[in-house]
């Protein structure tokens, strides 16, 4: 049995190998699926923030919440001090945010447009001098419910 291989010229086998070199290097340089911010979960979630505690300090009404989401970035103007939060939401929809002195996190959730999640406050600041100021230095918790109000992307977040 003979076997007989094709002929391939020196100008397409140039032509080839220049191919598969910029494939290979288009595949190095792009980034993979869970490099890239997911637009899944853009769009604008009201709903409601509920205190868990009767701790005094810690309020005791329910709060109108607004919570903006573009690509992996999720933030949130508060009611509180007028503080923003602000943090990621991973491909999964797990959220992690916090304030700029990190007194102030969330750590949530998004399922289909519903967002869940729990504040947690601490008071590390604040100058003690009695008792109850340590038992309310504990912080606060408060219960996070939403859902989309408005799909699509959102401005980009306040600098």
């Amino acid at each position: 049995m003979t076997m007989t291989m094709p002929i391939v010229s020196a100008p397409s086998t140039g032509r080839l190998l220049g191919v598969l070199a910029a494939m290979s290097l288009s595949a190095c340089a792009a980034p993979g699926p869970a490099d890239q911010p997911t637009t899944r979960y853009d769009g604008i979630y009201t709903g409601t923030q509920t205190p868990d505690t009767g701790e005094q300090g810690c309020g005791s009404g329910v709060h109108s919440v607004r919570f903006e989401v573009a690509g992996n970035h999720i933030w949130i103007h508060t009611h509180h001090r007028r503080r923003r939060l602000d943090g990621n939401v991973d491909p999964g929809g797990q959220i992690a945010m916090r304030d700029g002195n990190g007194t102030r996190t969330i750590n949530g959730t998004i399922v289909g447009d519903r967002l869940t999640g729990v504040e947690s406050t601490t008071r590390s600041g604040k100058k003690r001098t009695s008792l109850l100021d340590s038992y309310q230095d504990s912080g606060c918790t408060t219960r996070i419910d939403a859902t989309r109000a408005s799909a699509g992307a959102t401005a980009d977040p306040p600098d």
